[in-house]
């Protein structure tokens, strides 16, 4: 009987906190360009985190818990994200996690599930100078 109910509070919890929304199970994003984040938060959760790209095949990311974007308003629930060195990885078992920080890779806040990055079809680099600024909440425009 106490496993049960802990059980049930620990799940209860879970549905209580920050949520990936998109990209979920089945979604792709482009190899190219910045890429949309969406989430939900509750008010119990903490208002600011970092977000990872992920992937446990090395052949698809030869490093894992690569950095995306270290200081996230939660506030905001959508994120463009701009991919790491200009061009994203493409395969199709990555996931996103939400983080504690940016030092704290294993915090995870919540994941999405795994999703498919379809490789940048032309194979041209595209520089992160040519494209918009993405939406966010940077460190220097932060509340002291």
């Amino acid at each position: 009987m106490p496993l049960t109910l802990l059980l049930c509070v620990s799940l209860a919890a879970s549905a209580l906190a920050y949520q990936v929304i998109f990209p979920g199970k089945g979604d792709k994003w482009s190899g190219s360009g910045y890429q949309t984040l969406q989430w939900n938060k509750v008010s119990t959760d903490q208002r600011i985190f970092s977000v990872f790209l992920t992937n446990t095949d090395r052949q698809e990311l030869p490093e894992n818990n690569v950095l995306l974007e270290a200081t996230v308003d939660g506030l905001l629930n959508e994120l463009l994200l701009s991919p790491p060195n200009g061009v994203w990885p493409s395969g199709k078992t990555f996931r996103v996690n939400l983080c504690k920080d940016e030092n704290s890779p294993e915090s995870i806040l919540a994941q999405s599930p795994e999703f498919e990055i379809v490789g940048n079809s032309n194979g041209e680099f595209v520089s992160p100078s040519t494209l918009p600024k993405p939406l966010g909440l940077s460190t220097s425009s932060m509340p002291t």
